[in-house]
């Protein structure tokens, strides 16, 4: 049984965590899915970029960023401005994204690029199920144009290159954000807009 002294303590670190929550600014962002004409997924590739989009606006949620999926990407024609579009291709990128899962152009500010195929391979024999990881790499590439910024951080959702821990952790949506990156993401062009 707690004794006065113990409640109150309980009950202010409940208003500071409550009070913290509060704090953070709520961003809306308009995030269009497309796909690439060179390419053709099929229809189990379309369900596990359904299942991302989930588990990506719960990553987000605890950025206190709101993502409002579009589909197809002319819905979004009206919000070029105020909206992300995500290409997800099927073809095998160039030489110039290598290794990469996806990439987004943070400086131009609203696209990303997310290669399926790779997405797929990179969990081939693995615990992580493919919507799970698409989740965290859209997470991460959003989060470029949200920062603005082309950098990483050395642990979660923003490292530069996940390892089969990480990959682990995301089973359990254990990843998490380093605090520095919701500062950024609160503090970015995206947070302070008044345009939203």
């Amino acid at each position: 049984m707690f004794s006065s002294a113990l409640f109150r303590i309980a009950v202010s670190g409940f208003v500071l965590t409550v009070g913290a929550c509060a704090a953070k600014t709520q961003i809306r962002v308009a995030v269009c899915l497309s796909y690439a004409h060179d390419s053709y997924l099929n229809p189990d590739a379309h369900m596990d970029v359904e299942e991302a989009t989930l588990t990506a606006s719960q990553i987000f949620k605890r950025a206190g960023v709101t993502v409002n999926w579009r589909t197809p990407a002319s819905a979004c024609l009206a919000h070029q401005s105020r909206a992300i579009t995500i290409t997800f291709s099927a073809a095998e990128p160039s030489a110039e994204h290598k290794e990469a899962l996806a990439y987004a152009l943070p400086f131009e500010g609203n696209h990303i690029v997310v290669f399926y195929s790779r997405v797929k391979a990179a969990v081939s024999g693995d615990r992580c199920p493919v919507p799970k990881l698409m989740g965290y790499v859209l997470a991460h590439e959003i989060t470029h144009l949200l920062q603005k910024c082309d950098c990483h951080s050395r642990e979660g959702v923003m490292k530069g290159h996940w390892s089969r821990h990480d990959y682990s952790q995301m089973v359990y949506s254990l990843l998490q954000w380093a605090p520095e990156d919701i500062d950024l993401i609160q503090t970015g062009p995206w947070g302070t807009r008044k345009d939203k």
